[in-house]
């Protein structure tokens, strides 16, 4: 392999490693908060059985935590860019991580409370 191929090559690499990390954040992000929403929507229903306002917190709670889903990716793909320029790709992937599987394990606990 050349000189000049080995720059293209960690490029690649750099950035395979940055989409991956994405994809996986992005889903992993995605089923938290929809475990979430399930918790939003089946705590409200037990505290508030016969509410008329059961049906506008289970319509806009998925749309509020889908909008934040959106944002959030959209500000992990530049957060990863980032960290792969700085050697700092795996740090943040694990930090970012760790917090989805903190706002997972909540909404799991929460919803085995209610239930």
């Amino acid at each position: 392999m050349s000189s000049s191929s080995k720059p293209v090559l960690r490029t690649l690499i750099r950035y395979l490693g940055v989409y991956g990390g994405w994809l996986v954040s992005a889903g992993l992000g995605g089923y938290a908060l929809l475990k979430l929403w399930e918790a939003i929507t089946q705590t409200f229903r037990v505290l508030f059985p016969h509410s008329w306002a059961y049906g506008a917190v289970h319509m806009f709670s998925i749309v509020i935590l889908g909008v934040g889903w959106l944002l959030g990716i959209l500000f992990l793909e530049d957060h990863y860019r980032a960290g792969a320029r700085l050697g700092r790709l795996g740090k943040r992937f694990l930090r970012v991580t760790l917090i989805e599987c903190v706002i997972l394990l909540g909404a799991l606990a929460l919803l085995l409370f209610v239930m």
